[in-house]
């Protein structure tokens, strides 16, 4: 997809989904408050977060991390910040490692507490709330402990590995799809058709020294989110896209 065609899925997509990201990102704090929530609601902001998560994590056995460049509204949103603010590697800010150990402690701590609570429910030890016996709840909050298990399993990666939820199921993903060599959206470089120009890396929105990892032979499109500016600005033809 050319750039323009995917700024304008990617902002459409920013609009229309970004406060249902946002809700996501923050259920592992709203969980102490869902008793307040309307439960038909709260069943259905489960079922389509659910649906969210197996569609974008299945999807990346076979398109890699294009959902992060093409339809993520979160990414969406730091694009336009790198944008603003005329720096891409705003994308790739590392933050104090104290923000990804409070993530990713909300990330076991929310599931536990609703797995309490439903004990709770059952053994009458604590105030009954029926949000707690709603098996979409158990099911999106067992999500994080999930993405929380994989985030240690996945290798380094940049901001959105410990911001977003989705992003340790999709990097576990895409390596399941390399170890089952099932056929997928590649990026595929020649380090001797690299003519060094830089163009690669001026384009990348997360701020990637491209050319120095096409001519190195380390790129990892683990790291990258996959929106194709490298290949759209290579006129020597060092990085294409394939699906194989």
């Amino acid at each position: 997809m050319k750039y323009k065609n995917r700024t304008k899925l990617q902002a459409a997509s920013t609009v229309l989904t970004f406060p249902f990201a946002l809700l996501i990102i923050l259920a592992p704090i709203f969980v102490f408050f869902i008793n307040y929530v309307n439960e038909t609601a709260l069943t259905v902001f489960a079922i389509i977060g659910i649906s969210f998560w197996v569609l974008i994590s299945i999807s990346s056995l076979f398109l890699q991390r294009a959902h992060c460049s093409h339809t993520c509204a979160i990414t969406g949103m730091f694009t336009f910040f790198a944008f603003i603010f005329h720096n891409p590697e705003i994308m790739r800010t590392k933050y104090p490692r104290i923000v990804s150990h409070i993530v990713l402690s909300l990330w076991i701590i929310a599931p536990l507490y609703v797995y309490i609570r439903f004990i709770g429910n059952k053994a009458g030890f604590i105030p009954y709330c029926s949000a707690f016996d709603n098996v979409f709840v158990i099911i999106f909050y067992s999500l994080f402990l999930l993405s929380s298990l994989f985030s240690k399993t996945t290798g380094k990666s940049n901001t959105a590995h410990y911001i977003c939820p989705f992003s340790p199921c999709m990097i576990s993903m895409i390596k399941l799809s390399e170890f089952l060599k099932l056929p997928s959206r590649k990026f595929v470089t020649d380090s001797t058709k690299c003519v060094n120009c830089g163009v690669c890396a001026k384009n990348c929105p997360m701020g990637f020294k491209v050319n120095e990892l096409v001519k190195t032979d380390q790129f990892n499109q683990k790291e990258c989110i996959n929106c194709g500016r490298c290949i759209e600005g290579c006129k020597a033809k060092a990085i294409e896209c394939r699906f194989c």
